[in-house]
């Protein structure tokens, strides 16, 4: 299929999964999340969440708040402007 054909979602499993088989060492994610159903979403955050504990660079865009919640950085902005960059205590 053509990928103008797939969905939103499909479109973006795709890509997560072309970094993968890359071995990439860095992923970046823009809204990773967004158009997945819940268990699919889940899986994105489990996966990045593996990811990140095995020393890959992840580096995401987001508004989702369980993956915020994963970030050991979170930059905050506002209006295409930093207002504030956090350090975290990593969920285990």
């Amino acid at each position: 299929w053509r990928i103008s054909a797939l969905s939103g979602g499909q479109q973006q499993r795709l890509a997560f999964g072309c970094t993968l088989a890359r071995r990439s060492k860095v992923v970046l994610a823009d809204e990773p999340t967004s158009q997945l159903d819940e268990g699919s979403a889940d899986r994105v955050l489990d996966t990045l969440k593996y990811l990140a504990d095995q020393d890959f660079a992840v580096i995401v865009a987001s508004h989702d708040d369980r993956l915020i919640e994963l970030g050991s950085r979170v930059a905050r902005m506002h209006k295409g402007r930093l207002e504030r960059v956090e350090e975290q205590e990593v969920v285990p």
